[in-house]
């Protein structure tokens, strides 16, 4: 462990960072501990605020979200399922795995409501982190439209709700990540940078 906390105190990084960079160290660990390899996981014990640069705990970035104009001109600048992807995504702030594992049975087009009850992470369906993650959330009129524009274009209405366009197949994170960071990078000025996605709660219209 010496050699690790070593390490991880010349990493200039935060600590979310660092921890998600231990994190298939740790799963290994875990894993040993499960085949009663070793007795404990010692990462369990391992602090890294005590360990990190002080100067790496503290962070001075602040979140620059889109503004309703240049999310909709982006928004426009989009086409058939893959406008119908960022659309629902914007309007329902689902994170991105819960989106990805979203299929037509977890909808309720009576009640207007999606059941969000699991995620796909790495391409392998799990169940939500909590069972506060387990809920049930609106269906705004922009993510509405954005559904019936979805099943006119996939037709039948079974499985994922979202599909690449490309593959055929569900969406992977890293797919729509690269999808809107190439949208940008289609426009100028301020709209040419990725920043976050807006949350405006408004009808999308073009």
């Amino acid at each position: 462990m010496s050699v690790l906390r070593d390490w991880i105190s010349k990493q200039h990084v935060t600590r979310k960072r660092m921890s998600n960079l231990l994190l298939p160290l740790r799963n290994a660990l875990t894993e040993a501990v499960a085949d009663e390899v070793i007795a404990f996981n010692p990462l369990d014990r391992l602090k890294l605020s005590r360990i990190l640069p002080r100067d790496t705990l503290e962070t001075d970035y602040e979140p620059d979200p889109y503004q309703w104009n240049e999310f909709l001109t982006l928004l426009c600048s989009m086409e058939g399922t893959k406008r119908c992807a960022f659309q629902f995504w914007a309007f329902t702030g689902l994170p991105t795995s819960e989106l990805i594992a979203l299929t037509w049975a977890d909808l309720d087009l009576v009640a207007m409501t999606a059941r969000i009850d699991k995620a796909v992470v790495e391409g392998e369906e799990k169940g939500t982190k909590t069972k506060s993650g387990t809920r049930t959330i609106p269906l705004l009129t922009a993510a509405r439209q954005a559904l019936h524009a979805q099943k006119a274009l996939n037709g039948p209405t079974t499985g994922r709700i979202l599909l690449n366009p490309r593959t055929g197949g569900e969406w992977t994170d890293q797919a729509l990540l690269r999808l809107w960071q190439r949208t940008c990078q289609g426009r100028q000025g301020a709209l040419s940078q990725p920043r976050t996605r807006c949350g405006t709660r408004s009808r999308a219209t073009c």
